[in-house]
């Protein structure tokens, strides 16, 4: 696809990332199946994309666009090479994701919340973009509070409130 990095500089460009901010959430896009892409290919992103610490996958299928370099391109990949493909990387995107997640258990995140759900009950979004839920006595909503990830499970992202501004806002 003519990117001008490697596979090579990409990972340790992450990594270093990653290594330097506690708590990023990296993501990426990802494309299957363009024109040429083989197993050996597609395992190599599979296997690229595990290595790394990403938080989630945006996936999608090539789709052939008249008048492009790449819808002449030999060979296409099959609808359903594509599709099977699409859904390794989303069920890796989705172990990836609960590792992400789960990993916050402990951590202090600044959260900007969106709604109350409840007499008590509220819902944010943290600045590594984690939907959490919480309670407050006080009408929170539209502020920054600072919370710290008390429990994970399917349903929800627990936190409990440390302060309602974070350090030095």
């Amino acid at each position: 696809m003519n990117r001008r990095y490697s596979r090579e500089y990409y990972h340790d460009l992450l990594q270093g990332i990653a290594a330097r901010i506690s708590g990023v959430a990296l993501t990426t896009d990802v494309m299957v199946g363009f024109p040429g892409e083989d197993e050996k290919d597609f395992k190599d992103t599979y296997d690229l994309i595990d290595s790394l610490p990403f938080m989630d996958l945006h996936v999608f299928p090539y789709s052939r666009r008249p008048g492009t370099r790449a819808a002449s391109m030999t060979p296409q990949v099959l609808p359903q090479e594509k599709q099977v493909r699409s859904q390794k990387l989303l069920d890796l995107a989705e172990r990836k994701h609960k590792d992400f997640i789960a990993g916050q258990v402990g951590q202090e995140l600044t959260v900007l919340v969106e709604k109350q759900t409840g007499e008590q009950d509220y819902v944010g979004l943290s600045d590594n973009y984690i939907e959490v839920s919480f309670q407050s006595p006080h009408d929170v909503c539209g502020e920054l509070i600072r919370g710290k990830v008390e429990r994970v499970n399917a349903e929800q992202i627990k936190v409990s409130l440390v302060r309602n501004k974070p350090s030095g806002g």
